[in-house]
């Protein structure tokens, strides 16, 4: 899975960079992932497996 990082560069108060902060807080979402989280993703990164969709059972 490609990872890539946004950054955003420029003065705090430049629009876009105060629009998308406004968002982030008005929706609850926090900056950046837990650390438990960020650990288990790079444990699954280390062990990937290909899902066939065609046999999955989603319930």
């Amino acid at each position: 899975m490609p990872r890539r990082r946004i950054r955003l560069t420029g003065a705090p108060e430049a629009p876009l960079r105060a629009a998308l902060t406004a968002l982030r807080a008005g929706l609850g979402v926090p900056e950046d992932f837990p650390p438990e989280v960020r650990e288990e993703a790079a444990r699954a990164a280390k062990n990937p497996f290909a899902l066939d969709l065609d046999t999955a059972d989603f319930v």
